[in-house]
């Protein structure tokens, strides 16, 4: 019988696990410390004429708790754009739970686009085959923000809190632009674009998650463990419905 408890326990919390990815959003705050917000690059990439984080529909928003790994289909990420006064840089790691390795050199401090993805102006951007990985591959991100790494993966923040949120603006249509990779300015398409935007203050920060906005070709990965263990959980509660039944 304590078995038995365990195992409903198991899926009474593996329920709270994939429940919450249906619950309703955080809104990132808009406006709090100037161009760009999410919004901001969502109507330049796209050509939309949002005029806050509320107007993004929900539809395109990945929802929490699967936005933690991505398959990648394309070596070019471009850096849209950063508000924050921290020294943010990418990283990535393979597969989950594995340790990342941050492009060089460090992000600058900035407030504002690294371009407008036009030939004249390309974003400024990341390889990842400069660093050996080639695609497509399963990969997490990570975030160094000064002495803080957060991470897409909510659970391994120092504060355990998601620091890291996506929208998925494949439905929007695949986008084309030219970015600076190794030095070389490029066009390049990214037909299931993903748009990835960090919050990079410990303890919550003031939730806008603008900080720092990258656009990926990707798609997303499920947590592998997540519905087995409620169907599993799910069955258990089942048998001990029989037997106070039979009882």
């Amino acid at each position: 019988m304590k078995f038995l408890k365990v195992v409903a326990s198991a899926a009474v919390a593996a329920s709270f696990a994939v429940g919450s990815a249906f619950a309703a959003p955080v809104v990132p705050v808009s406006n709090n410390d100037g161009v760009p917000d999410i919004y901001d690059a969502i109507n330049l990439l796209k050509g939309t004429a949002f005029t806050s984080n509320a107007d993004i529909p929900l539809a395109l928003r990945i929802a929490d708790g699967s936005d933690e790994l991505f398959r990648v289909l394309n070596n070019g990420i471009p850096l849209i754009g950063l508000t924050a006064a921290n020294s943010n840089t990418l990283g990535v790691s393979v597969g989950a739970n594995a340790a990342p390795t941050f492009f060089n050199p460090p992000g600058t401090p900035l407030f504002g686009f690294t371009g407008d993805g036009t030939a004249a102006n390309p974003f400024a951007g990341r390889d990842l085959s400069s660093i050996g990985i080639a695609t497509p591959e399963i990969l997490g991100f990570a975030l160094q923000s000064n002495a803080n790494t957060f991470y897409t993966e909510a659970a391994r923040n120092p504060d355990g809190l998601d620091h890291a949120i996506a929208y998925d603006l494949s439905s929007l249509g695949a986008i084309t632009i030219w970015v600076t990779l190794n030095g070389n300015d490029v066009e390049i398409t990214l037909n299931n674009p993903i748009l990835l935007a960090f919050e990079d203050i410990l303890g919550g920060g003031d939730m806008d998650f603008d900080d720092t906005m990258y656009l990926i070709d990707a798609q997303v990965v499920p947590l592998p463990f997540a519905a087995p263990l409620l169907l599993t959980g799910l069955a258990g509660l089942g048998f001990v419905g029989r037997k106070k039944r039979q009882a």
